[in-house]
């Protein structure tokens, strides 16, 4: 999955398509617009500007920038909107070190009273440039983003809620989606629920209101399917990759904007569908003869046919990764390099070339990307892929020990990314916008009648408003209490299977290893799982998932834990069980799971099976390092030929 932080290449198209329209406008400002409206809406045109060009390779568009800021009345503007404007866009260009010697823009100390001539012209205008300049406030003083959202939540929450106390929905969605990217860094689930509080109330990106529309549904859209294939609920993270393409034409269907869909649909095993993704996306980049997103759309569908690995695609990953490296062969961009070498190892990997030179080869990706890591904003998610590329690159070439020595590289990096992204706090719920609307126009209102009728009714005021501050505490511990439910139901439980997810599983485990009893740790594999999925599809993949589940659950005690690991892979935890008693259960489990011949979706002489490695524990342990040991028998019992226990 090419991440965020992956993703500035292919952002660099739409910069220039956004200047196309822009230029219109800005060629017909000569003269100084009449209206303060105007002028502020001219100003937010070159805020939206700077915030492109800072997003370029080493500032491409400054030069731009500048004619634009020098053709219009901005510098020699020393009124509110004039100082306004110019500190944000010198803090905008200061943050790349962009600053040029030949333009002086002034920086001046921006006052409430400042901000709030700016509201009172245009709110929506208000709630974008703000919220953006407390952002690039925040990466000028802690350019590291844990120390950075430090300092831009709390200001973003303020703003936040006092444009609620406005009622202006747009303004709200604005700055609850700005928030949201922020609140991203720390906390994937607090992100997704202010995501999903602004999303019903964002607009299209407009370029005569780019600022405004920044904010689209279309990039919010894209942020939420992210996150649900980062959480692995990859059916949620396709149905928003899919009302994301929906609402683009099909020539605004870039690369970026399919990844989403076609991850997702990889990790369902919905191969067909993904490469019809990727197909359009490599025609269409034909059409347009855009080398750039004809090079990321050919690797996007190197990425499903990796994911599908049957025998037949080597042929077509060699022509594809030929391809790419005609394209792109001397493109000085980091992202876009590291590509091409990890192409080039896919290649060298499929032709089976020599051992040193295939070595040599995934030594240079690995390098170059481990150089793209050090410089990212978001290394945990390069890590990942990092690791993720290597396993798959050793197992195509067909060393299988050092693709299970970067699987479990893979395994440990993901364990640290969900407990940077599950350890922050508890999710506070967020109420819907509108009811946050209601309330302040409530709480106002009463404020009012307050003033009114004190000397008169103060009693009875007294009793209405006990009542409502009741009602409304009320309505909101039920709403806490049932959101704080839901979202544990989401964390915890696998929703095919009804198994515990291995975030929950953590947990319980911790608890369990605290009983000075014995316990057993158990790790499940099914056999030949790949297998039934490529030959009869993935619902019948979800039904032996599910089939296994029932097995299990009929056979284990309450007091046992239930985990689906990932995949195909299960983990058992036996408390208050010794090896040889454990090891007989799981054969009963073999035993009962074999014998069913009531598949839907099978053969009916089709036998499912499946790989097992038991460990004992009799004191407080590292989880990692069980599951670590379990993994080892487990390899053990699929070497010694599968449907085998090894303890």
């Amino acid at each position: 999955m090419i991440k965020r932080s992956e993703q500035q290449v292919i952002k660099k198209i739409s910069i220039w398509l956004a200047y196309i329209a822009l230029t219109l406008f800005f060629a017909n400002c000569k003269a100084q617009p009449q209206t303060p409206q105007q002028i502020a809406g001219e100003y937010s045109k070159l805020v939206y500007l700077a915030s492109q060009v800072i997003e370029e390779v080493n500032g491409a568009g400054r030069v731009e920038l500048i004619e634009k800021i020098e053709n219009s009345n901005l510098l020699a503007d020393d009124s509110i909107l004039g100082k306004i404007f110019q500190t944000i866009i010198r803090e905008t260009l200061a943050s790349r070190g962009l600053l040029s010697s030949t333009l002086t823009i002034n920086q001046y100390n921006l006052s409430e009273q400042n901000w709030a001539y700016l509201q009172s012209i245009d709110t929506e205008l208000y709630a974008a440039n703000r919220s953006f300049y407390i952002y690039i406030q925040g990466v000028n003083v802690e350019s590291t983003p844990n120390k950075r959202v430090a300092i831009t939540i709390p200001q973003l929450q303020n703003l936040k809620q006092q444009i609620i106390e406005l009622g202006d929905k747009h303004a709200i969605a604005i700055v609850s989606a700005r928030l949201g990217e922020e609140i991203e860094e720390i906390s994937l689930l607090k992100a997704l629920s202010e995501y999903e509080y602004a999303l019903p109330y964002l607009r299209k990106f407009d370029p005569l209101r780019p600022m405004e529309t920044q904010m689209s549904s279309i990039r919010v859209h894209h942020w939420i399917a992210d996150i649900y294939n980062d959480l692995q609920l990859h059916m949620a993270a396709l149905e928003h990759g899919n009302v994301l393409l929906s609402l683009l034409s099909e020539e605004e269907r870039k690369p970026l904007y399919i990844n989403p869909s076609i991850y997702a649909l990889n990790k369902l095993g919905r191969f067909d569908e993904a490469l019809k993704l990727s197909d359009e996306a490599i025609r269409r980049a034909e059409r347009n003869k855009n080398d750039i997103e004809l090079f990321i759309s050919k690797m996007l569908k190197i990425s499903v046919l990796t994911h599908r690995n049957q025998q037949q695609d080597g042929v077509t990953i060699l022509k594809l990764s030929k391809q790419m490296e005609q394209l792109i062969g001397n493109q000085p961009n980091e992202s876009l390099v590291m590509y091409l070498k990890l192409a080039r190892a896919l290649a060298s990997a499929i032709e089976e070339s020599k051992e040193v030179e295939f070595e040599r080869i995934v030594k240079d990706y690995a390098d170059q990307a481990n150089s793209f890591m050090n410089n990212s904003n978001h290394p945990g998610d390069v890590s990942l892929t990092i690791n993720h590329n290597l396993r798959r690159l050793y197992e195509l070439n067909g060393n299988y020990d050092k693709a299970f020595y970067f699987g479990k590289l893979y395994q440990s990096a993901r364990v640290n990314y969900n407990s940077e992204h599950f350890g922050i706090g508890n999710i506070t719920p967020i109420d819907s916008l509108t009811r946050d609307i209601e309330i302040a126009k409530f709480r106002n209102e009463l404020s009012m009648q307050e003033k009114a009728e004190l000397k008169k009714e103060n009693l009875n005021l007294q009793l209405i408003i006990f009542i409502l501050l009741f009602s409304l505490l009320a309505t909101a511990t039920f709403m806490f209490w049932r959101d704080k439910r839901a979202l544990k139901r989401i964390a915890e439980t696998d929703t095919l299977t009804g198994a515990k997810t291995r975030r929950a599983m953590y947990k319980l485990a911790e608890k369990a290893l605290q009983v000075n009893n014995s316990t057993c740790f158990v790790l499940v594999d099914l056999d030949h799982f790949k297998q039934i999925n490529d030959s009869y599809g993935h619902l019948a993949g979800d039904e032996v998932l599910k089939g296994f589940s029932n097995v299990v659950s009929e056979r284990i005690r309450e007091t046992d834990l239930f985990c689906r690991y990932g995949g195909e892979e299960f983990l058992l935890i036996l408390n208050n069980l010794d090896k040889k008693t454990a090891v007989t259960l799981v054969d009963g489990i073999r035993e009962k799971f074999e014998g069913i011949n009531s598949w839907k979706e099978l053969d009916s002489t089709t036998n499912v099976s499946f790989s097992a490695g038991v460990v004992e524990i009799n004191q407080v342990s590292n989880i990692d390092s069980i599951i670590k040991q379990c993994d080892g028998l487990l390899y053990k019992a699929k070497a010694n030929g599968r449907a085998k226990t090894e303890s």
